[in-house]
């Protein structure tokens, strides 16, 4: 499958404006294109509340299924038949139906819930958004990282619910998706899920998912919000950033902060104590993005041999000196 595809699918949700962007203009089709466009664009309506459109993409897709996937064609059309949904009324519901899936997927011979994962990721991508659906914004996950981090969650949300390896997850999950598959690298590289076995979630987000809101500092680095410039916001950056998923550097984090209002989102530099260790670097970003932020680090704590944190906290932000002539220097060295 294109990478176009496996972007437009990851941001329908919460950036359906950029979805249709990406689909209207990707390269040459190829088979099953129509089908992909059109499931993408269901998805990408839905968010937006127009259901008559969501409607007419999920029923021109499952007749482009038809053919080749019958299996995929029905549970597509019954997508479609059961539109519109309403938004959850709290959190509690949000998540009661997460697990509802959950459960679902480890009950014996009961059927593969695929309709039902996908009405519920379109009712999390309704305003206004509850819990799992601020995480899913908040990290830029697809609806598959989403379903891995409730599913590492479920344990700790309900003691009913087993705890399962990595491998575990990601078949059940696989199985009952219709969004392109993703397995949980981006999600440990972000720190929201711990490569462990049994599979857990990061601390920060069991206590957000348990009604959590206030803004913590783990092992005593500090966040504060980088306040945006005046001027024009550096938008093509805070799209790599939230689209692209891609760690930036700059010299001006004030203008980023600035471009990044186009998103919803903001600049939260991390303020670590001396020999801070990576453990608490990755949990302040964690907390950084639970509070509508991207993680700002500044170049000595990106380096440093103690945290050796530079492929494992993007999308973030790489602070420089600023002193231009060094800047442009280091820019060449650790732009990613």
């Amino acid at each position: 499958m294109s990478s176009v595809w496996v972007a437009a699918s990851r941001v329908a949700a919460w950036a359906p404006d950029i979805a249709r962007e990406l689909i209207a203009n990707a390269p040459d089709r190829e088979p099953h294109d129509d089908a992909r466009a059109g499931e993408i664009l269901g998805r990408a309506f839905a968010a937006t509340g127009a259901w008559d459109l969501a409607r007419d993409s999920f029923l021109l897709a499952a007749e482009a299924w038809e053919a080749d996937d019958p299996a995929r064609a029905l549970a597509v059309s019954g997508v479609a038949r059961a539109l519109p949904v309403k938004p959850f009324i709290d959190d509690a519901a949000a998540i009661a139906a997460e697990l509802d899936i959950v459960q679902r997927l480890l009950t014996p011979a009961a059927p593969t819930p695929v309709v039902r994962r996908t009405l519920v990721e379109l009712q999390r991508s309704l305003a206004p958004r509850r819990v799992v659906g601020t995480l899913e914004v908040a990290f830029g996950l697809s609806p598959t990282e989403t379903a891995l981090l409730v599913a590492a969650a479920a344990p700790l949300l309900d003691p009913g619910f087993p705890a399962l390896s990595i491998e575990q997850w990601e078949d059940l999950v696989a199985s009952s998706t219709l969004a392109p598959f993703a397995t949980i690298d981006r999600l440990v590289r972000m720190g929201a899920i711990a490569q462990t076995s049994p599979l857990t979630v990061a601390p920060g987000i069991a206590s957000w998912l348990l009604g959590r809101r206030a803004m913590e500092h783990p092992g005593g680095v500090r966040l504060y919000r980088t306040p945006p410039a005046l001027a024009t916001g550096d938008v093509a950056a805070a799209r790599r950033l939230i689209v692209d998923g891609a760690s930036v550097v700059t010299s001006d984090p004030e203008t980023l902060a600035a471009g990044l209002i186009a998103f919803n989102r903001s600049l939260i530099a991390l303020r670590p104590p001396a020999r801070a260790r990576r453990q608490a670097i990755v949990a302040a970003s964690v907390e950084a993005r639970l509070h509508g932020g991207i993680p700002l680090i500044d170049l000595e704590t990106w380096e440093s041999p103690d945290v050796a944190i530079a492929a494992e906290l993007a999308p973030c932000v790489i602070a420089l000196p600023q002193d231009p002539v060094l800047a442009n220097e280091l820019r060449g060295i650790v732009a990613p």
